[in-house]
């Protein structure tokens, strides 16, 4: 039996085409690659608390100094209270913690020189939108959360979903 070894191929024109053609592809991929890495790696310390945008809002998680200190996390507050009222406790299930818009801390509108009342505004978590409201008559429908010092907050927990 005779065993025939085949010539070499020669190269051809477009084999240079074809190497190319294949770095190109590999060098996009590539820049996807870390392209989406860095997308993961700027956004995964905002998502991983479940804040939108870590510069414009703050979670209520007790572990920080809050936003006016440069701190995305805040303290738990009035919130544990406003849950417990509510028959829930504050960071389970059933009662997440609540991430607020940093625009939103209520309490710092002046009474009367802006607007009728002392603060407005919305948190939420992945079960309740909180719709809060200050220095007014509580409205119908919603509930009040009383202070020692004689203040109280309205406030109205609508479920989402």
């Amino acid at each position: 039996m005779t065993i025939h070894a085949r010539s070499p191929r020669k190269p051809r024109a477009d084999d240079a085409m074809r190497v190319t053609t294949i770095k190109r592809a590999a060098a996009t991929v590539l820049s996807l690659a870390v392209i989406g890495v860095g997308a993961l790696t700027v956004g995964s310390s905002a998502f991983a608390h479940e804040v939108p945008n870590e510069r414009n809002w703050h979670v209520h998680d007790g572990t920080g100094r809050g936003p006016l200190a440069g701190d995305h996390h805040a303290g738990l507050g009035f919130w544990p209270r406003l849950f417990a009222q509510e028959g829930l406790i504050y960071g389970t299930a059933q009662a997440p913690f609540v991430r607020c818009p940093n625009a939103t801390d209520k309490v710092f509108l002046p009474n009367g020189v802006h607007g009728a009342v002392d603060g407005a505004g919305v948190c939420m978590n992945a079960v309740f939108i909180v719709h809060l409201l200050s220095g007014v008559d509580t409205p119908a429908g919603w509930s009040t959360l009383s202070f020692p010092n004689g203040t109280f907050l309205s406030y109205m927990l609508t479920p989402r979903g």
